[in-house]
């Protein structure tokens, strides 16, 4: 019997100025995003906010004056307690957390060839590309990754439907991404991946959560030490979940490319 399982995710970090580019997704069990979907949303309706957006919300200060959403004018005070009753909408569910984060100066400083094949170009036996990847897009790292974690972590006779924000960049690279690990695949994983479905974050608190994940991630690793206490809060909830985010820093990407290629096309790659 097929099981389904749902995975919500979300990028940042894509921007060329950008330290880190994060690809995060949620992995649920039907049951349990019926739950998530409906705790969260009551928090939202009693506390008057139509939409949760990371990005807007850990920036409120800079709207005091001229408030455009409805958390941007309330004191710290009010504004930690909503945060502490999503979280703890979270903190019940046994979700599992995957995906990647990419260091974008490391990514850059590889060779187009090392680019090329990392997101998923491929030489032919004779040393031409058969396929040319992705070299400007690093979030195609962090993007397989999750794709193929997610596979790696559900039992074979479950399929997973991914779920993505209709309006982000990533679900067209995604299902990309998809079909070329089915018409590639060998390891029996291809037969896990599922549907690719657009959703609106603004109607998904599936995608919200998927949102605030990704942005704590990007935070954690553009600030350091330095993080806000918010979004160290943030980071304490998914730090007691079943987590799997991997660094690809530039020793991880090497490690990777010695790993994962051949060494005659490791040489061909290391010079284009």
């Amino acid at each position: 019997m097929t099981v389904t399982a749902y995975c919500y995710s979300d990028e940042s970090g894509i921007n060329s100025e950008d330290a880190w580019c994060l690809v995060v997704g949620c992995l649920y069990t039907p049951r349990q995003k019926e739950r998530i979907e409906r705790d969260w949303n009551r928090v939202l309706t009693r506390w008057g906010v139509e939409d949760f957006h990371s990005k807007d919300f850990f920036s409120r200060e800079a709207r005091r004056v001229t408030p455009k959403f409805a958390y941007d004018a309330w004191p710290d005070a009010k504004a930690h307690k909503f945060l502490a009753r999503l979280l703890a909408v979270i903190a019940k569910c046994d979700l599992v957390c995957i995906g990647g984060a990419v260091d974008n100066a490391a990514f850059a400083a590889m060779t187009m060839g090392e680019r090329r094949w990392l997101t998923g170009g491929r030489l032919s036996a004779k040393g031409n590309w058969k396929t040319s990847g992705k070299p400007s897009k690093s979030f195609y790292v962090p993007l397989h990754r999750m794709l193929t974690e997610a596979c790696h972590y559900v039992d074979a006779d479950t399929v997973i439907h991914f779920v993505f924000d209709q309006q982000k960049d990533l679900m067209p690279w995604a299902r990309d991404k998809i079909k070329d690990l089915r018409a590639k695949g060998t390891s029996g994983h291809e037969k896990k991946l599922g549907d690719i479905i657009d959703a609106i974050r603004t109607q998904s608190g599936l995608v919200q959560i998927a949102d605030l994940f990704t942005h704590a991630w990007w935070a954690h690793r553009t600030y350091g030490e330095h993080l806000d206490a918010e979004r160290q809060a943030v980071m304490e909830v998914i730090a007691k979940k079943d987590t799997r985010i991997a660094t690809h820093d530039a020793a991880a990407l090497k490690g990777e490319l010695d790993l994962r290629c051949s060494p005659e096309h490791r040489a061909i790659i290391s010079r284009r």
